[in-house]
């Protein structure tokens, strides 16, 4: 049985270590969708690169949603050029709408794997003013 146990801890570590995470803080309107990320990535040839959106954490106030809409890349999260910033592709979009009329925090987490790149795990905290 310790072997398997190593071997899943072994395999947690090495996926831990290749997550690259970051904390968003956004504001919400009551009941109203809002843009909290839209996730992009891309080939060496600036490509779109298809990738994965997966909920790790639900919003405990509201509901999320993504769609696919065309966006600029405006900055790339593991090197400060690239060739393909200023470029348009598609990209996930994550939308927040909380219940009617919440007001208060909220929180989610959201999991982004693309090709090669390493696992995106992003954690966003909401203010419903």
């Amino acid at each position: 049985m310790r072997p398997l146990i190593a071997i899943a801890l072994a395999i947690f570590l090495a996926r831990a270590e290749r997550a690259d995470a970051e904390f968003f803080s956004r504001s919400a309107r009551p009941g109203q969708a809002t843009r909290m990320h839209t996730y992009l990535a891309w080939k060496k040839d600036c490509s779109p690169n298809v990738g994965i959106v997966r909920l790790v954490t639900k919003p405990q106030h509201g509901t999320l949603k993504t769609t696919r809409p065309n966006e600029v890349a405006a900055r790339n999260r593991w090197r400060l050029t690239d060739p393909c910033i200023g470029k348009t592709m598609k990209g996930f979009r994550v939308e927040y709408t909380s219940v009617p009329g919440y007001r208060g925090p909220d929180s989610f987490v959201v999991e982004f794997t693309a090709g090669q790149r390493p696992t995106e795990l992003d954690t966003f905290t909401v203010s419903v003013e």
